[in-house]
């Protein structure tokens, strides 16, 4: 901000997603993003109140995108990005 400035852009991200099975996957981190939902102690036995949680928003190469939790994200910073940076589909030009 040295110019008095601010830029913000919304890039995405190269990352690999640790899945359940232990595998890394390639996907691209589009953002951070959160969910809450309100906990009823007469159904569930525990004190009322919200519970919130922080999830990624990843997309894997077949196109899905899929809530993550933190820590199974690994950036992949410094160059890495033609590493896990997704071939153009058939038929369509890279951007």
């Amino acid at each position: 901000m040295a110019n008095g400035n601010i830029t913000v852009s919304y890039e995405r991200r190269a990352c690999y997603v640790r899945m359940a099975n232990g595998d890394m996957r390639k996907a691209m981190f589009h953002r951070w993003t959160d969910d809450a939902s309100v906990i009823n102690a007469f159904l569930e036995g525990q004190a009322s109140g919200q519970h919130w949680r922080v999830y990624g928003l990843v997309e894997y190469e077949d196109g899905t995108v899929r809530q993550v939790i933190p820590p199974s994200i690994t950036f992949v910073d410094g160059g890495g990005f033609d590493e896990v940076a997704f071939p153009p589909a058939e038929g369509r030009e890279e951007e």
